[in-house]
């Protein structure tokens, strides 16, 4: 299910009401009915990491504030992908589906230890689990997630390219995996 956000100011009167730092990808505010305000940044930082404001008693996001300011668009979701909640700099901002940006956590092993001792590798997409095999060893698990990763979430991938990865690892999951989570 899409998340549903509420409609964001044009990107004329963004413009209008604050400048932007692009290195930082900090708001400021140039025109406000507190005059104390002009020149100070948009919103506080919650305990989620997120930089929260208010326009016209209404709270907004900064992060979709600053990706309305520079493209003009209406973001789906906006995935930072530094991962860090506060970095707001244009260049460390994508817009993207939930799925997408759910596929940059940090979080993310790709695999568990079965009560015999090996390792079931998994991947996760669009809300289902799939079995990449199973390994002897934690490394060979995750390496076999990772290649999973890189080649079905792309640029999404925490850890991106092949690099480190050894060849028949990837080799294997394309000839057995790749096909049937594909298909699917």
């Amino acid at each position: 299910m899409v998340k549903a956000y509420k409609p964001l100011p044009a990107a004329e009167e963004l413009r209008e009401l604050f400048s932007l730092d692009p290195f930082t990808g900090t708001l400021y505010w140039r025109t406000h009915k507190n005059t104390s305000r002009i020149g100070k940044p948009f919103g506080c930082r919650f305990t989620n990491g997120y930089i929260i404001g208010e326009i016209r008693n209404e709270k907004f996001s900064a992060h979709r504030l600053v990706w309305k300011w520079v493209t003009g668009e209406e973001p789906m979701e906006i995935d930072h992908i530094d991962r860090n909640r506060s970095n707001n700099s244009p260049w460390n901002l994508r817009s993207t589906t939930r799925s997408g940006n759910h596929c940059n956590r940090g979080n993310v092993k790709g695999y568990t230890r079965t009560s015999s001792g090996t390792y079931r590798a998994l991947i996760g997409i669009n809300g289902t689990q799939y079995y990449l095999g199973h390994y002897e060893t934690a490394t060979e698990a995750r390496q076999a997630y990772l290649a999973a990763a890189t080649l079905l979430h792309g640029d999404h991938t925490p850890e991106k390219g092949l690099a480190g990865i050894p060849s028949d690892v990837i080799k294997r999951f394309r000839a057995k995996k790749a096909i049937k989570i594909l298909s699917s």
